[in-house]
């Protein structure tokens, strides 16, 4: 386990530190409320998301989250002059009020999630000005797809503007890459992993292990007791590539002699008609549940053998840390932000090129040939990786950012830090 974070200085007030999000996010919430236990904090929002503006992107239905997530820290909203009106990207979030804020409260730091909206540099610029350190925290990769003249614009472009921020989060090997691509220095970079509320979903697993969910949820699906089931879990759109799954379960019914093998599928999305077109050829293998809220997927983990995410193109991959979190490995496509760090052959999972159909149907069927005995060293090395991908490692990277940001500030000369 990761030791607890400790207070920046024993006996002294605690550091106060702003925070920039666009909207209540069900990821960064129970951390919120995990650091106003360790800093003076306060979090700006730049917009009220509403279940209908869920419905608007790739989610694809209208709800509202069912765990509180603006419960246990201090809040604030911005008046957003910008997500009303038809602009770019870019310019949705423009809250210019962030600047007579931050030249009166006095932060230690600030920590801004995300650069690419208006409201981040406004509140970057405005730190500047009165002499606060900015912490940026987000999680590009280079594998992410994008056309050579923006690649050359970025070349030219980023190095200058990532160097405004005095510190940067990264979330794991491919984000860090990505930050020294555009020339971001080591005593800059400090680990703060991606990470879900592991604890959460941890109990609510083994709370649906003891209440035997796993045999009554597949008595209500039709599947098997004895069957291997995998499950995707995300939005149903082309870049999460869910028809990658479909077609390998097709191949692996058709063409081996394994035919226990079933897929369930948790969302929704604009790609569901064409699923539901393509799983015909083995119709009786698929279930598709539709979307369902954070606390309802415990159970649905629990009651699965492994998670497949096969995206084309994915930043990071949370529902690899819940899947892992709630003890069943993940076969993920290349293409994932996380591979590197959570995908470990044989013991966490296993990674394919993504799109390849034939790679996927392959490392089903060794997934599904684990023996007893690998399986308990499975177990193991999820438990580790949920560990090392944690909300206190995540806090401990933020807490070495803002004092080492804030010392070479006062010194007026760089940081050195171990960027491990």
């Amino acid at each position: 386990m990761n030791p607890e974070p400790q207070s920046l200085t024993t006996g002294a007030p605690k550091r106060r530190l702003g925070v920039l999000v666009t909207h209540p996010i069900q990821y960064y919430s129970p951390w919120f409320s995990y650091l106003a236990k360790k800093l003076d904090l306060v979090v700006y929002y730049t917009h009220r998301q509403t279940s209908e503006d869920h419905a608007k992107t790739d989610l694809g239905v209208a709800f509202d989250w069912d765990r509180d997530l603006l419960s246990g820290y201090k809040h604030n909203w911005l008046q957003n002059r910008g997500y009303h009106r038809e602009y770019s990207r870019f310019l949705r979030h423009d809250t210019p009020g962030i600047r007579e804020i931050v030249g009166r409260s006095e932060f230690d730091a600030f920590l801004i999630f995300g650069w690419y909206y208006l409201s981040a540099w406004q509140t970057a610029l405005a730190c500047r000005k009165n002499g606060i350190p900015v912490i940026m925290r987000g999680d590009s990769h280079l594998r992410m797809k994008r056309g050579r003249l923006k690649l050359t614009a970025k070349s030219v472009i980023y190095p200058k503007l990532l160097a405004q921020f005095d510190a940067h989060l990264f979330v794991g090997t491919r984000n860090r890459e990505y930050l020294k691509r555009y020339g971001v220095e080591d005593h800059k970079l400090f680990f703060a992993p991606h990470f879900v509320d592991t604890e959460f979903f941890r109990q609510a697993s083994n709370r649906s292990r003891l209440n035997g969910d796993r045999e009554r949820i597949r008595r209500e699906l039709g599947i098997p007791q004895d069957s291997f089931l995998f499950c995707f879990v995300g939005s149903l759109i082309p870049r999460k590539s869910p028809q990658t799954l479909l077609k390998a379960l097709t191949e692996l019914l058709e063409t081996t002699n394994e035919k226990r093998v079933y897929a369930l599928f948790i969302g929704d999305g604009s790609s569901k008609r064409k699923l539901l077109e393509l799983s015909s050829r083995c119709s009786q293998h698929t279930r598709f549940l539709g979307f369902l809220n954070q606390s309802d997927l415990p159970k649905y983990y629990q009651c699965c053998d492994a998670l497949v995410l096969p995206s084309t193109e994915e930043s990071w991959g949370l529902v690899v840390n819940e899947a892992m979190a709630c003890g069943i490995p993940a076969i993920v496509s290349e293409h994932v932000g996380c591979v590197p760090d959570l995908i470990d052959d044989r013991l966490t999972g296993f990674s394919f090129p993504a799109g390849d159909v034939a790679a996927l149907k392959d490392r089903m069927l060794r997934i599904i040939a684990l023996q007893d005995n690998e399986r308990a060293r499975v177990e193991s090395a999820l438990s580790r990786k949920t560990d090392q991908f944690s909300m206190s490692c995540a806090t401990n990277g933020l807490l070495e950012a803002i004092q080492e940001s804030k010392a070479a500030r006062f010194i007026g000369s760089p940081a050195v830090a171990d960027c491990k």
